[in-house]
């Protein structure tokens, strides 16, 4: 977390917003390991970023992947919501701080049926 507070965002929010997204589809716990950061924020000390370096450049296949990814575990975690609040959507929306109409819409997104 610090290295990622103290890292200077020469980007908008997109560059932070795909870092979490890898993190978060590279982690099998609920724990994010400092090896799941982009070298250039690990070493952002040791070097400054020049603007033609500053875009993260993935593999296209790899962005699906993680997009994929994502929505798996955003699927399951719903599901598991779901379960656990006996299907009460109203439980589920205030227990994940989303709206209603967000979890009804993610429900059709994922074919999840109650």
């Amino acid at each position: 977390m610090s290295l990622l507070k103290q890292y200077h965002w020469p980007e908008n929010v997109r560059k932070l917003q795909n870092i979490v997204e890898r993190m978060i589809s590279m982690a099998d716990s609920n724990t994010i390991h400092l090896e799941y950061l982009p070298e250039d924020i690990v070493h952002h000390k040791d070097r400054a970023v020049a603007p033609s370096q500053s875009k993260t450049t993935q593999d296209p296949c790899e962005r699906v992947k993680i997009k994929q990814n994502l929505s798996d575990k955003e699927r399951q975690y719903i599901i598991d919501f779901l379960i656990k609040a006996r299907d009460n959507i109203s439980l589920v929306a205030k227990e994940m701080g989303i709206a209603r109409s967000t979890i009804y819409r993610k429900m059709r997104q994922y074919n999840i049926y109650y």
